[in-house]
């Protein structure tokens, strides 16, 4: 059975007709239907590469990418084709394709708040060190790559978990812009704010609790 998709309009119009093909003239394989279109561009694969095309069906950006990140205040992250993991780093492009941020990292997050959580592995001796931090639209660094997962800014604040030792290892916290801690690394697992509260964890073995800006 072979399963196609096309997009509709909210008349019943067909915008977006099935079998669409890329710049290969292959039949697209694959689009992510839980969110297709992030400010009017979805992502799709064939053979394997990812590019973005429009409400219109018109291909904007040519699969060349082995994974990408929907488009977020104007940037989408992209990850380099190659089979030499260290080139197959992390970047963002524009809407035109253009790549506006080398592509660096070994993870990254979208653009949320004109900031973005990256992850950069360097070599700290004989051993790998990878940390999150944040750069902006530039690609300058605004939080220095400190913490061991970092999540998106929402109403100004972004959790981040640090490393520590003990009872604090692994624990998670919120940040502000500068990097500054507002809510200390006290949690095990936690959400992002919304309307002004966060759902957080103490422990494994109690239940979720909302907190404030102020913890």
């Amino acid at each position: 059975m072979n399963n196609k998709i096309s997009f509709i309009d909210d008349t019943g119009r067909v915008v977006v007709p099935a079998g669409l093909t890329g710049s290969s003239e292959k039949s697209i394989e694959f689009v992510d239907l839980s969110d297709p279109f992030q400010e009017d561009l979805a992502a799709f694969e064939v053979d394997g590469t990812w590019g973005f095309f429009d409400r219109y069906g018109h291909i904007v950006i040519k699969p060349e990418y082995s994974e990408v990140l929907g488009f977020s205040e104007g940037l989408a992250a992209v990850r380099m084709l190659s089979r030499d993991l260290e080139k197959k780093k992390w970047g963002f492009i524009d809407r035109k394709g253009q790549m506006v941020i080398a592509p660096a990292y070994t993870d990254v997050r979208s653009f949320s708040a004109g900031l973005a959580a990256v992850r950069i592995t360097a070599l700290d001796g004989d051993k790998r060190d990878s940390k999150w931090g944040f750069i902006d639209r530039s690609g300058k660094t605004v939080v220095a790559p400190a913490y061991e997962q970092a999540s998106y800014f929402s109403e100004g604040l972004a959790a981040v978990q640090i490393a520590g030792h003990g009872e604090s290892s692994g624990r998670w916290g919120f940040i502000d812009q500068k990097g500054q801690f507002i809510v200390a690394p006290s949690y095990s697992q936690v959400d992002t704010f919304s309307d002004g509260l966060a759902a957080v964890m103490l422990s494994t073995t109690e239940g979720e609790k909302p907190i404030n800006k102020w913890g």
